[in-house]
């Protein structure tokens, strides 16, 4: 009886130094590996979720402009984004807003982007009139392109590009872009 106590015993050991430092060593590798490959999901999700929600919101302003058979804006938002702003310079959001009677507009969305993003375009306001055509405020046609832009060293295509013809099509483009500059 005191035989089988004693194998017991001995078949009930912890684990070694040797096989916890080898153990150690290779989840070290693994992270080594890992991690530099994670980041960079990581700066790209955080790029592309925004740049799909721009390319919805582009697309719902002109589906709401066909249906309701009027103008919808998508226009650059203040900093606070509660109304728009007409100033040249990087967008901190976007609206896309129905106008109404007497001045007063019916914000539709409201999307805001995160600070560490640099979003520019090159119109502040893009309208969608009621056959889903693009125009400018004054109703010319416009094309252009809204810039979505991450300076995360990770990324190589670091750019999303909204870009939109005077016909009503908006699509999305991967870009590589230095230093991210306006589009």
């Amino acid at each position: 009886m005191a035989a089988i106590a004693w194998q017991v015993a001995k078949s009930q050991k912890g684990v070694t130094l040797v096989e916890l430092m080898v153990t150690v060593a290779v989840l070290a590798i693994v992270l080594t590996i890992a991690v530099p490959s994670f980041s960079g999901i990581i700066a790209a999700n955080r790029l592309t979720g925004p740049a799909n929600e721009a390319l919805s919101a582009l697309h719902f302003a002109r589906s709401e402009a066909i249906r309701l058979n009027r103008s919808i804006d998508v226009c650059k938002s203040n900093a606070a984004g509660t109304a728009c702003d007409a100033n040249a310079g990087a967008w901190p959001g976007l609206l896309v807003i129905r106008p109404a009677a007497a001045g007063q507009v019916v914000v539709l969305r409201q999307i805001m982007f995160d600070p560490a993003l640099v979003v520019n375009g090159r119109h502040a306001l893009i309208r969608f009139n009621a056959e889903g055509f693009i125009r400018a405020a004054n109703n010319t046609a416009i094309s252009g392109t809204l810039r979505i832009c991450s300076t995360a060293p990770q990324l190589t295509q670091n750019a999303r590009d909204l870009e939109y013809v005077s016909g009503g099509r908006v699509s999305l483009a991967r870009r590589a872009a230095s230093g991210c500059p306006a589009p």
